[in-house]
């Protein structure tokens, strides 16, 4: 483990090296915005559609589809109202 923290060390630092001079992707950096949210959300839409859908080759593209869907239905519902009161909220206090 700690060689391969040393290899993601130096892969850090050349990433944000890299990108002091240089904007990321706009569509991934909105794909980022919502990426908590994913990780949230993803076991619990795959345990709900798995009642309803057999998990193969054909349905799978449905299971990511969903899964994307409605984690960004719940960045907007949930997580991005939390981090604008969180600021709101902050600039009271300071």
């Amino acid at each position: 483990m700690n060689l391969l923290a040393l290899f993601i060390y130096k892969w850090l630092e050349a990433e944000t090296i890299y990108f002091k001079n240089r904007q990321p992707l706009p569509w991934l950096e909105k794909m980022g915005k919502f990426s908590y949210s994913l990780y949230l959300c993803h076991p619990i839409i795959y345990l709900v559609l798995g009642f309803w859908l057999s998990n193969t080759f054909i349905t799978y593209p449905i299971f990511i589809a969903a899964t994307i869907f409605i984690s960004w239905l719940f960045y907007l519902a949930v997580e991005k109202p939390a981090h604008l009161l969180a600021i709101r909220i902050a600039k009271k206090i300071s």
